[in-house]
């Protein structure tokens, strides 16, 4: 056929694509399968600068008898404003077509870089694998050198807070196009401006006006100021004398109204005045009203509530309190003045200040109550324990009584001393609460202790009362602990014990991890035993005899943490040591060692057999048997190779012999992978130190 390329008709298997299509033209020829249609290439035009159109020649050959669409995928090196990605293109029965790629003219100096077209597989034609791809050069037309322009900035006239802040950000020389420029704002004292870090754009007419608000508060503070610097950037230069300007912001607040503290107070007894002296600072400027309420401790005939003072301009004003002369014995009280904000002033730290009232009659004669406290029943932790604190003779007033409160055990109360009021009636309940926690103790109690205080005797005989606590929790999990019994030869059980302190009431699941040292067979990892209401079983892991000569090791159980238990922290692990039985190999017998392989993926078809030598150290006069493993690298079982059988016998008298894995030739690209074959025994010989080889894949995709 005249659209086969000659070279696809030898069966090339390195490409399995080529393979294929080496085959369909093969048998077009032959007339058995009809022709795939023309074998398309491209080829590009001459090279362009940018702004220019890159051309591609898009050719049929042969013509196609009707116009044929074709894909093709535009891809670019460099940022020449491309439109990348696939498009299709229509041949004419004339068998060629240009196809036309336009390129961007932009300002921006940059590497030279390319336009790629590649022609998309498709139905109706064959794409050409030489002639698949093509690429036309573009370069950059733009200067790599240019005069950076010298920015400066400049203050306008000052303002007062809330006006705005005025900077002119000037490019000398003017720049060709709008300049981005990245200034600092910054201020000096609290006036609302934005700071930070903002860009600029400058005009081309070679400057721009910066505007900085600030705000307008209440607070009297000191003059401040707002400052702009241009930061180094792309594109321009920072003037050394001119990179920072700074406007002067004015503070347009009054200083703060007068503080007002009580810098006196004078009390005295029952029928005299109290008096309060009030001060302003600094002086009023005019007398100064200011609000205060009067309140009072005993019935003394205060006249309490709000009230005005006047502070004239010398700074300090007093105010007078009556109080009224009876003739009841009661305790002695007080006056307490407080300064209420208000307009005009504000509230110092000495806002309120208290005189005392003193009584001057005497008391009656009065029967001292002695005081007892009883205890309730005894209550389950959890609940609260209940006691009668009570006065005898009751009292003619409230009665406050000091109480302290201690337990024996750990049930939460709160303990400590506290106080408990006795009223007119002659007696109180006191209630102490316990916690129901899940910690098994010794049952216990809650105390309450009469103390000696003012207004009462403490009884002698129930001056202290108890309530008991019982606990009501189970005891604690058993601790479960691990034993091993005597050692054992390669092919006998390891017997472990596996107990319980306390017996557990119920059968007991307990998880144990097995673990071996060597390779004697054992089944290791975690598996459940169950320890019945005796306290201990009985737990065997079986060993295998083989015939390897190894080194001695062993077998260990360890106890999990779970559940319903706590592992013993002296035996939580045990070990039964397991002996190897097997005689050493001859000293006189040869070495086998594996050499590295590799291969082709697909090189002999769909499966390739990936070979390996084994080989002795000197021929024998019997046969000699080498058992092997095949392990996975980057290659995976399965799906990129299946291994074969597990061993090789090398014939008395030879001194080599093969093994191997089939190789499956898939179509993904991807890099080289890899396997291991290890040898892991063999009889009549002794292993080589390095027993393992690698096999490598070659991707051919």
């Amino acid at each position: 056929l005249p659209e086969a390329d000659p070279g696809l008709l030898d069966p090339n298997f390195s490409d399995l694509v080529a393979d294929v299509q080496a085959s369909v033209l093969r048998l077009a020829r032959q007339g058995l399968l009809p022709s795939p249609g023309p074998t398309i290439s491209i080829a590009g035009g001459g090279d362009i600068t940018e702004g220019g159109d890159a051309t591609f020649t898009v050719t049929a050959s042969p013509a196609p008898s009707a116009p044929l669409s074709v894909g093709v995928t535009v891809t670019v090196s460099g940022d020449f404003g491309v439109s990348a990605g696939s498009q299709t293109v229509i041949i004419p029965t004339s068998g060629s077509v240009v196809m036309t790629v336009a390129t961007s003219d932009d300002d921006v100096y940059e590497a030279d870089g390319a336009v790629k077209a590649t022609l998309d597989q498709g139905n109706g034609y064959v794409k050409s694998w030489p002639a698949g791809t093509a690429t036309v050069a573009v370069s950059d037309d733009d200067d790599s050198l240019a005069t950076d322009p010298e920015i400066s900035v400049t203050g306008g006239s000052g303002v007062t807070e809330g006006g705005d802040a005025q900077f002119t950000v000037t490019a000398s020389p003017a720049p060709a196009a709008p300049l981005v420029v990245t200034v600092t704002i910054s201020q000096d004292g609290d006036y609302g401006a934005s700071t930070g870090s903002q860009t600029v754009t400058i005009p081309t007419s070679g400057s721009v006006t910066v505007t900085v608000g600030t705000s307008d508060d209440s607070a009297d503070e000191t003059d401040g100021s707002v400052s702009v610097a241009v930061d180094a950037g792309d594109g321009y230069t920072v003037s050394g004398a001119q990179g920072t300007a700074s406007v002067s912001v004015a503070d347009n607040d009054d200083p703060p109204a007068p503080e007002v503290n009580i810098s006196g107070s004078a009390g005295g007894e029952e029928g005299a005045d109290v008096t309060f002296t009030l001060s302003a600072s600094p002086a009023p400027s005019a007398p100064l009203a200011v609000s205060v309420t009067v309140t009072a401790s005993g019935d003394f005939g205060v006249s309490t509530g709000s009230q005005t003072v006047t502070i004239p301009t010398s700074g300090s004003a007093t105010l007078t309190v009556s109080t009224t002369e009876d003739n009841d014995d009661e305790t002695n009280g007080s006056v307490t003045l407080t300064v209420n904000p208000g307009d005009g002033y504000s509230v110092g730290a000495l806002s309120s200040d208290t005189a005392s009232v003193l009584d001057n009659d005497d008391a009656p004669l009065v029967v001292t109550p002695e005081v007892s406290v009883t205890a309730g029943a005894g209550v389950t932790e959890g609940q609260g324990a209940v006691f009668t604190i009570a006065a005898s003779p009751a009292p003619s007033a409230p009665q406050a009584v000091t109480v302290t409160v201690t337990q024996d055990g750990d049930y939460g109360a709160t303990t400590g001393s506290r106080t408990v009021t006795i009223p007119t009636s002659g007696s109180s309940t006191l209630t102490v609460s316990t916690t129901d926690d899940n910690a098994d103790e010794t049952d216990g109690s809650v105390s309450v202790a009469v103390d000696a205080g003012d207004g009462y005797t403490v009884s002698t005989a129930q001056g202290t009362a108890t309530v008991n606590i019982a606990d009501n929790d189970d005891p604690p999990a058993p601790e479960v602990s691990v034993t091993a019994g005597a050692g054992v030869t390669e092919g006998q059980d390891a017997v472990f014990t596996i107990a319980a302190s306390p017996t557990p009431s119920a059968p007991l699941a307990v998880t144990v991890t097995v673990t071996q040292d060597g390779d004697y067979g054992a089944t290791t990892g975690t598996q459940t035993v169950t320890i019945p209401t005796s306290g201990s079983t009985t737990l065997t892991v079986s060993t295998t005899d083989d015939n390897a000569d190894e080194t001695d090791g062993s077998v260990s159980v360890t106890v999990d943490a779970d559940d319903g238990y706590t592992v013993s922290t002296a035996q939580g692990t045990a070990t039964v040591n397991v002996a190897d039985n097997d005689d050493p190999p001859p000293t006189d017998a040869p070495e086998v060692s594996i050499s590295d392989a590799s291969i082709v993926e697909g090189v002999f078809g769909f499966l390739s057999v990936l070979e390996f030598q084994v080989t002795l150290s000197r021929a024998m006069d019997q046969d000699v048997t080498v058992r092997y493993v095949i392990r996975p690298g980057t290659a995976i079982e399965g799906v990129d190779y299946w291994p074969g059988a597990i061993e090789v016998t090398i014939r008395a008298g030879f001194t080599w012999a093969t093994i191997g894995a089939n190789v499956k030739n898939d179509r993904i690209r991807e890099g080289d992978e890899t396997l291991f074959v290890e040898i892991t025994g063999a009889d009549g010989a002794v292993i080589a130190a390095d027993n393992t080889a690698t096999g490598t894949i070659v991707d051919d995709d």
